[in-house]
C-alpha cells in the first residue's frame, strides 16, 4: 500500500492546485498555540487543526502544508483500510483490493477538503482497534471512540458515537452475570470522557455557551446554490436569505416563515444524495479504460457500482448469506448505519457535497468486500512467489495520472480526463507573492481562502461582511490592496454595485491596477495602482507615490 501511494502520487505536486474550501481555515487556526486550539469552539473541528499543528510547525508555507496533508491522509487512510479488513475478515486480497480501489477514488484525490479524509481516518482507527478488542461492549466501545474523535472534526458524527456509547454500555451491562463487573469499564470510561470534553471544551453540537450556528450558516450559504440554480440568476446568499425567509435566525424560523422553499431545498439534497450514491461513489481514475475517453470512464465507473450494489442485493435476498454476513461480521454493521446515516441526513439538510458524502461512500466500499468474502468464501492458497506475482501486477496496475498535460495529448483532440491541470490558484498565488507588496498585504477574493493561503504578510478580508454596505467604503475600510477574481465576469459578492463595474471595466478609475497572471486569461488581479508603482516585481511607473493607507 506504501508503495502503491508512492506511485499513485509521484506526480501529483507537478500539477496540483490547492483547493479552497475550509483548508485555509484548518492550516490558519493551526498557526496558533495549542492552548488556544484546545479552546475553539468544537463544532468548528479543532482536532483537525492539532492534525495539522506539525506540518504547520515544521512547513510554515500553508501550500506546502496541503500538500502534505493531502499525503499523509492518502496514506493513512488507504492504509488503515488494508489493516482494517484483513483483521475482520483474514482475507488480505480483499483488504488490498478495498484500499487500492480508495487509492485511486475521487474521494480521495482531488476532493477540496480533507477534514472529512481526516475523521475517516478517525473512524477507521477506531474501527480497527476495536476487532483486537473482545466482542459485545468492549468491542463496540473501541468504535464509538473512533467516532467521538471524528466529531471533534466533522460534527454531525457526534450522535452516532454518542449512541454508539450508549449501546455499549447496554451491551457491557448485559453481559456482567457472564464477563463480571469489570467490562462496564469500557463504555463507562468512554462515557466519562465524552462527559470531561462536552464540560471542558464543549460538544461539537448543541454545546451551551458556546455559537452552535455553524449548521445555520451553512444551510443558508447552500440554500442560496440551490435558489441560484432554481431561478438561473447569480445574487449574494445575504438578500436570497431576506428575500425568502425574512432574515430568519434559525433553521425552525426558516422553515416556519417560508415552509415551501425549505422541503424544496431538502428534496433537492435528497434527490442529488440518491443519485451521489448511486452513480458517482465510485468514480475513480480508470484503471482499463483510457482517460481520454469520456463515454469508457464512465463506463467503467458505473460497472464498479454495479458491482458493489449487486453484490450487496445478492447477500440481503438469499437468506444463506445473510445470515453468513450477521454471524460472521453483525458488530459492524450497527457502527455503519449509524455513520452513514448521519452523513446523509447532514447532505440532505446542507448540501450533497463530496465531503459529507466520502464516509458512506466507503463504508458502502467495506461492505462490498465483505459480501465478497461470503460470495467467494474460499481464498486461493498463494506460494510466495505468486504472492510476490500479485503484488508486482497490483503495482503495475496503478495508474500514473499527475503528469503535464502534454503527455495526454491525443490526436486532434483536446485533454479531457477528469484530473484538473490548469493551476489556476497556485499561479495566481505565485504572481500575488511575486509582486513583493509590503506587508501587510489585504486581499479581498471571491474564493474562501486564497488570502490566507498566501502565508504570511496576508491578510484575507472576508468577502461576505460587507453585508449592505457598498463596496467603495468597503474596500477603504478594510484597506484592501488585492482584489482576486478567478472567474472573469462573475460579480455575485457585488450584485449591482456601479463600483465593481468599474473596477473591471476602468480599474485605474478606481484606483487600481490590473495585473494580469500568465497563461490564464480568465483570472482579474486588481492591485492598488499606488502600490504598483515602482514596485518590487511591477515595471517602473511615472509619479512614484508612498504606500500610505486611505
Amino acid at each position: 500500500m506504501v508503495a502503491a501511494n508512492w506511485l499513485y502520487l509521484a506526480g501529483l505536486t507537478g500539477i496540483l492546485d490547492p483547493m479552497m474550501s475550509m483548508e485555509p481555515f484548518y492550516i490558519d487556526m493551526a498557526q496558533r498555540p495549542v492552548s488556544r486550539i484546545l479552546t475553539e469552539n468544537p463544532a468548528w473541528g479543532p482536532l483537525y487543526a492539532l492534525w495539522l499543528k506539525p506540518w504547520v510547525a515544521v512547513l510554515h508555507d500553508p501550500v506546502a502544508v496541503y500538500t502534505a496533508n493531502l499525503y499523509a491522509l492518502s496514506f493513512g487512510v488507504s492504509v488503515l483500510i488494508y489493516v482494517y479488513l484483513l483483521l475482520l475478515t483474514r482475507r488480505a486480497t480483499v483488504g488490498l483490493g478495498a484500499a487500492l480501489f480508495f487509492l485511486v477514488s475521487d474521494l480521495n484525490v482531488p476532493l477540496y477538503s480533507k477534514v472529512s479524509g481526516f475523521a475517516l481516518m478517525m473512524v477507521l482507527a477506531g474501527f480497527t482497534v476495536s476487532e483486537a478488542m473482545p466482542a459485545g461492549g468492549p468491542r463496540m466501545t473501541a468504535a464509538a471512540t473512533g467516532m467521538v474523535f471524528a466529531a471533534y472534526a466533522r460534527p454531525e458524527f457526534y450522535p452516532a458515537g454518542l449512541g454508539l456509547c450508549l449501546v455499549a454500555l447496554w451491551r457491557a451491562g448485559s453481559a456482567v452475570g457472564a464477563a463480571g463487573r469489570r467490562i462496564l469499564l469500557w463504555p463507562v470510561t468512554l462515557l466519562a470522557f465524552i462527559l470531561f470534553l462536552a464540560l471542558g471544551t464543549g460538544a461539537p453540537i448543541f454545546s451551551p455557551g458556546r455559537d452552535n450556528s455553524r449548521s445555520f450558516m451553512a444551510f443558508r450559504e447552500h440554500f442560496a446554490w440551490n435558489w441560484t440554480r432554481w431561478h438561473d440568476q447569480g445574487r449574494d446568499f445575504s438578500s436570497i436569505w431576506q428575500q425568502e425567509f425574512g432574515g430568519a435566525r434559525t433553521l425552525l424560523r426558516a422553515f416556519l416563515n417560508n415552509p415551501g422553499a425549505v422541503l424544496h431545498h431538502l428534496l433537492d439534497n435528497f434527490l442529488g444524495t440518491v443519485r451521489f450514491m448511486a452513480g458517482a461513489a465510485f468514480d475513480h481514475y480508470p484503471v482499463l479504460a483510457p482517460a481520454t475517453s469520456p463515454a469508457l470512464v464512465r463506463t467503467e465507473n458505473l460497472l464498479v457500482s454495479a458491482a458493489v450494489f449487486g453484490s450487496l442485493v445478492l447477500v440481503v435476498v438469499r437468506p444463506r448469506l445473510r445470515r453468513a454476513m450477521a454471524d460472521r461480521y453483525g458488530h459492524v454493521l450497527l457502527p455503519y448505519a449509524a455513520l452513514a446515516m448521519c452523513s446523509l441526513v447532514a447532505a440532505t439538510v446542507i448540501y450533497p457535497c463530496t465531503y459529507y458524502l466520502i464516509i458512506p461512500g466507503v463504508l458502502l466500499t467495506l461492505a462490498a468486500a465483505l459480501a465478497a468474502t461470503l460470495i467467494f468464501p474460499v481464498g486461493s492458497d498463494f506460494s510466495g512467489r505468486a504472492r510476490v506475482g500479485a503484488v508486482l501486477a497490483c503495482l503495475a496496475a496503478i495508474p500514473k495520472p499527475f503528469v503535464l498535460p502534454s503527455a495526454y495529448v491525443v490526436a486532434d483532440s483536446p485533454f479531457i480526463a477528469r484530473i484538473a491541470v490548469a493551476r489556476t490558484i497556485t499561479d495566481t498565488m505565485g504572481l500575488i507573492r511575486s509582486l513583493g507588496l509590503p506587508p501587510p498585504v489585504h486581499v479581498l477574493t471571491f474564493s474562501d481562502g486564497i488570502g490566507a493561503m498566501l502565508g504570511a504578510g496576508f491578510h484575507e478580508v472576508k468577502v461576505w461582511e460587507k453585508g449592505d454596505q457598498p463596496l467603495e467604503p468597503f474596500l477603504r475600510d478594510n484597506h484592501v490592496d488585492v482584489i482576486v477574481n478567478l472567474e472573469a465576469g462573475r460579480d455575485s459578492f457585488a450584485i449591482g454595485d456601479p463600483y465593481w463595474r468599474l473596477i473591471q471595466m476602468r480599474p485605474e478609475a478606481a484606483g487600481f491596477t490590473r495585473v494580469s497572471v500568465p497563461n490564464h486569461e480568465d483570472v482579474r488581479v486588481y492591485v492598488r495602482a499606488d502600490l504598483t508603482e515602482a514596485g518590487p516585481g511591477m515595471p517602473s511607473q511615472e509619479g512614484n507615490g508612498d504606500r500610505g493607507r486611505p
